[in-house]
C-alpha cells in the first residue's frame, strides 16, 4: 500500500494518508524513503473503509486527531506501541470492529476526546499506561472491554462520559491518588463494575451521573476529604454500596439525587464544618439510610435531612474519646490512629482516622 507524507523541519515523516484505491492490510513503517516516522496526521485514514488490519511501528510518537476515525472495517487487535506520546480526539473513533485487548503504552500522557467511542467490539482487557495524565472526555464511551479497571496515579482528570456504558467491565474500579476531578457520567451505566469504591483524597470533584446506574458495586462507598462538589445523580441506582458512607469537611455542595436508589446505605456521617452546605432534592430517596450522624459542634442542623433523623454526636480530638462514642451510638470501633478533624466513620461502618 503506496503512502502520502510530509515532512517537519526535522526531517521526520508525518503520514497524510495512502493512494487512492488502496485496501487491505495497512502496514506504518517505521521509515519511508529513508526518514524516520513519527507522526499520523490528522485525518489521514479518516472514513477509509476499506483497511481492513492496522500495524504501528515502534519509533511512532503521535497519533493525531481522527487519524483512523470511522475505519469501520478495520479488525484484529489494536497495539499501541510503547513510544507513542499522544493519541489526539477522534483518533479511533468508530473503529467499531477493533478487537481483542487494548494497551495503552508507557509513554502515553494524554488520550484525546472521542478517541476510542464507540469502538464497540473489543472484547478484552483495557491496561492504561503509567503516564497518561489526562483521559478526555468520552474517550471510551460505549468501549465492550473486560474485566477490572485501574486507572494509574499518573492521571489527574477523568473527563465527561470517559467511559459511559462500558458496561462489559466486570472487576474492580481503581482509581489513581492523583485524580483532581471526575467527570459528568464518566462511569455511566457501568453496572458491571464490583467491590467497594474508593474516591481518593486528591478529588476535588465528582460531576453529575458520575457513578449512575453503576449497580454491581458491591462493598462500601469512600469519599476523600477533599471533595468540594458531589453532583446530581452521582451515585445513583448504586443500589450495592453497603454500609456507612463519610462526607468529608470539604464538601459545599451535594446535587439533586446524589444517592437516590443506594438502597444498601444504612447510615450517613458528616464532619465538623456543615455551616455552609447545600443540599439538593431527594438526595437520599430510595436509599435504606436510617440515620444521619454529625458532630455537635457543626452548627445549622435541623433534626431531620429528608426526614432522616440527624443524630448529633459529641466531638474531641482524642481518638480514646471518639472510640468510645462511635462504640455507644453502634458505630463499630478502630482502637488505633488518631482522631483529626472531620473525622467520621468510613465506608465499612468504622470510625475514621482521616
Amino acid at each position: 500500500m503506496a503512502l502520502t507524507y510530509t515532512l517537519d523541519g526535522s526531517n521526520n515523516a508525518t503520514i497524510t494518508g495512502a493512494s487512492p484505491g488502496a485496501t487491505g492490510a495497512l502496514i506504518i513503517p517505521a521509515t519511508i524513503d529513508g526518514y524516520d516516522v513519527t507522526s499520523i496526521g490528522i485525518s489521514a485514514f479518516a472514513g477509509n473503509g476499506n483497511i481492513t488490519s492496522l500495524t504501528l511501528p515502534e519509533g511512532l510518537l503521535l497519533i493525531r486527531a481522527s487519524a483512523f476515525e470511522s475505519c469501520s472495517d478495520l479488525t484484529g487487535n489494536l497495539v499501541i506501541p510503547n513510544s507513542v506520546t499522544s493519541i489526539g480526539d477522534n483518533a479511533f473513533y468508530y473503529c467499531s470492529s477493533l478487537t481483542g485487548d487494548l494497551t495503552i503504552g508507557n509513554n502515553v500522557t494524554s488520550i484525546g476526546d472521542n478517541a476510542f467511542n464507540y469502538c464497540a467490539s473489543f472484547n478484552g482487557s483495557l491496561t492504561i499506561g503509567n503516564s497518561v495524565t489526562s483521559i478526555g472526555a468520552s474517550a471510551f464511551y460505549g468501549c465492550t472491554l473486560t474485566g477490572d479497571l485501574t486507572i494509574p496515579d499518573s492521571v489527574t482528570s477523568i473527563g465527561d462520559n470517559a467511559f459511559n456504558y462500558c458496561a462489559s467491565l466486570t472487576g474492580d474500579l481503581t482509581i489513581g491518588n492523583s485524580v483532581t476531578s471526575i467527570g459528568a457520567s464518566a462511569f455511566y451505566g457501568c453496572s458491571g463494575l464490583t467491590g467497594s469504591l474508593t474516591i481518593g483524597n486528591s478529588v476535588t470533584s465528582i460531576g453529575s451521573y458520575a457513578f449512575d446506574g453503576c449497580s454491581g458495586f458491591n462493598g462500601s462507598l469512600t469519599i476523600g476529604n477533599s471533595v468540594t462538589s458531589i453532583g446530581a445523580s452521582a451515585f445513583e441506582g448504586c443500589s450495592g454500596l453497603t454500609g456507612s458512607l463519610t462526607i468529608g469537611n470539604s464538601v459545599t455542595s451535594i446535587g439533586d439525587n446524589a444517592f437516590y436508589g443506594c438502597s444498601g446505605l444504612t447510615s450517613i456521617w458528616f464532619g465538623v464544618n456543615y455551616t455552609d452546605i447545600t443540599f439538593g432534592t431527594t438526595i437520599f430517596t430510595s436509599s435504606s439510610i436510617a440515620t444521619v450522624y454529625r458532630f455537635a459542634v457543626a452548627t445549622g442542623w435541623s433534626s431531620t435531612l429528608e426526614s432522616i433523623p440527624v443524630v448529633s454526636v459529641p466531638y474531641t480530638e482524642t481518638s480514646e474519646s471518639n472510640v468510645a462514642i462511635g462504640e455507644s451510638y453502634g458505630l463499630g470501633g478502630a482502637r488505633t490512629g488518631t482522631m483529626k478533624t472531620g473525622g467520621g466513620i468510613n465506608g465499612s461502618g468504622i470510625l475514621g482516622f482521616l
